[in-house]
């Protein structure tokens, strides 16, 4: 099933991002996101599988993408950025499960909310980078 969702993960997070945020991504990988000062958004659902996917991106990259999303370059306030950051783990999210749970399978989505980063090595992962700007998108499944 990890393939399948790395699949998937990949697929979702750059439908989001061209879509949402008008960013393509320079490339794609399964690999760990390493930056200096790292910021995570998640989102739980439940529902014929539940779990919580987390989107996690370097707080300088925050501006600069969340500025895509509301059309202006000039946000600072950090509440501003993760809630941007907490809408973008949501719509990934939204776009993933279909793809894997079928086009029939209702879930349940959480508020997205701001964690903590943290690494997991055995999560399915994806990650984007655009213009040296890394993307973490993973996700934890519940047995």
């Amino acid at each position: 099933m990890d393939k399948n969702w790395q699949k998937e993960l990949c697929a979702a997070a750059v439908l989001t991002f061209e879509e949402m945020c008008l960013l393509m991504p320079d490339e794609l990988s399964d690999g760990e996101l390493s930056v200096e000062t790292p910021r995570s958004a998640s989102v739980s659902f439940s529902g014929p599988i539940c779990g919580e996917l987390f989107v996690s991106v370097d707080e300088g990259f925050l501006p600069e993408l969340v500025g895509h999303i509301v059309g202006e370059i000039e946000i600072s306030e950090m509440e501003l950025l993760m809630d941007g950051l907490g809408e973008v783990a949501n719509i990934i999210t939204g776009n993933v499960l279909p793809r894997i749970g079928g086009e029939a399978a209702v879930f349940v989505l959480e508020a997205p909310r701001s964690v903590p980063f943290s690494t997991n090595t055995t999560d399915p992962r994806a990650l984007l980078v655009f213009e040296g700007n890394c993307v973490s998108v993973r996700v934890r499944v519940s047995p």
